[in-house]
C-alpha cells in the first residue's frame, strides 16, 4: 500500500494521484513487473496495432574448452517472431458524493483511486494471461472431470524442466480457476500435505500489491486465481497454466491527456482516469482507460493445467 502524500480527502489533487499511482505500479510486487510476464514486455504501441517482437535464446549455452590455436565454431541464435494486439481496457466506477473512500481502510481519496486502478489492471492482466497462456501445447491432467493434485502441479513443472527451461526462485507464475485452487486446499486438509508443501510465507505478504487473486508462492511458483481461465472438455473442466519467463508476451499503448477534459494521464500515459460529474444525482462516475495486448509467446515456456471446473 503507498503511503499517502497530502490530501484533505475531499478534493483530487492530480500531482498526488499520479505520485500514488507511481508508487503502486513501480512496486517489485506488482503483477506486470513479475519475472514471468516482465521477460515477456514487448514494448509500446498503439490501439488495434500488432507489436512483432523476435524472442532470441539470449544466455542460453555455456562456453566450451579450446585447445591451443583451436577455433571457435558459433552457434547460431535459436529465434522466434511472435506478435501480439494492443487493444483498449476499461473499466468505470460511480462514486456517490456520500462515499469519501472506497472501503474502510481510512484511505484518502487519491490512495483509494490509485489503488482501484492499479488492481483493475492487474486484475485484468491476470485474465489476459490465462486466456493467451491456454492455447500452449503442452498440458498436464489428472483426467477429465478429476481434481487437480499437487502432484500434478509439480508435476507441470517438471514438464518445463524437462524441455529445457531454466529458472529461479519466484520466476514462474501459475494461474488457476478458482475451483482449481480450491481443489489443491482440500487435498492439503484431507491428506495432512500442509507441512510437506514447499511455501513462501513472505511471497504472500505481498499478495495486494500484486492481485487480489494472489494466493502465495508454492515450489518457488506464485500462484494466481481469476475466474477467466477458459474452460475446456465442453466446459467440465478448467484450463489453467504455468508460465515461465517468455512463454507470454505482452505489450502496452500510450493515451494522450485531453485539456479540454477532467481527466489525469498516469504511468507516462499507461492509464488514463477520467471524471463525469452527475450533478442530478449527486455523483461523479470515474472511467479508467488504457492499452494493452497479451498473447502467447515461447510456446514450450508454458505448460496448461486441466481439471475439474
Amino acid at each position: 500500500m503507498a503511503t499517502n502524500l497530502y490530501s484533505d480527502g475531499f478534493f483530487i489533487e492530480p500531482s498526488i494521484l499520479m505520485q500514488e499511482y507511481g508508487l503502486l505500479v513501480g512496486d517489485r510486487a506488482h503483477l506486470p513487473n513479475h519475472p514471468a510476464l516482465a521477460g515477456g514486455y514487448m514494448g509500446l504501441g498503439s490501439e488495434s496495432a500488432t507489436v512483432n517482437k523476435t524472442l532470441a535464446d539470449i544466455g542460453s549455452g555455456v562456453a566450451g574448452t579450446i585447445a591451443e590455436n583451436g577455433a571457435v565454431t558459433p552457434d547460431a541464435f535459436s529465434a522466434q517472431i511472435v506478435s501480439t494486439t494492443v487493444v483498449r481496457k476499461g473499466k468505470g466506477r460511480d462514486r456517490s458524493d456520500f462515499l469519501k473512500t472506497y472501503d474502510r481502510t481510512g484511505m484518502f481519496l487519491e490512495q483509494a483511486l490509485a489503488f482501484d486502478a492499479a488492481m483493475i489492471r492487474g486484475n485484468t492482466v491476470v485474465g489476459m494471461v490465462a486466456e493467451a497462456a491456454a492455447t500452449a501445447t503442452a498440458d498436464v491432467t489428472p483426467g477429465s472431470g478429476a481434481a487437480l493434485t499437487w502432484a500434478k502441479f509439480q508435476e507441470a513443472k517438471q514438464v518445463l524442466v524437462q524441455t529445457g527451461q531454466a529458472f529461479a526462485e519466484g520466476e514462474l507464475l501459475a494461474v488457476l480457476h478458482p475451483v482449481q485452487w480450491s481443489n489443491l486446499e482440500a487435498e492439503m486438509i484431507t491428506t495432512g500435505l500442509g507441512d510437506a508443501i514447499t511455501h513462501s510465507p513472505e511471497a504472500y505478504n505481498i499478495q495486494y500489491a500484486r492481485s487480489i487473486g494472489y494466493q502465495g508462492r508454492y515450489f518457488g511458483i506464485d500462484v494466481f486465481t481469476s475466474t477467466r481461465v477458459p474452460t475446456a472438455n465442453a466446459g467440465a473442466d478448467s484450463r489453467g497454466a504455468l508460465v515461465a519467463p517468455g512463454g507470454v508476451v505482452w505489450a502496452e499503448g500510450i493515451l494522450e491527456n485531453d485539456p479540454d477534459g477532467f481527466m489525469d494521464v498516469l504511468d507516462g500515459g499507461r492509464l488514463r482516469i477520467e471524471r463525469d460529474r452527475d450533478a442530478s444525482r449527486a455523483t461523479k462516475a470515474y472511467y479508467y482507460n488504457f492499452l494493452i495486448g497479451v498473447s502467447l509467446g515461447e510456446d514450450a515456456r508454458v505448460v496448461t493445467i486441466t481439471s475439474d471446473r
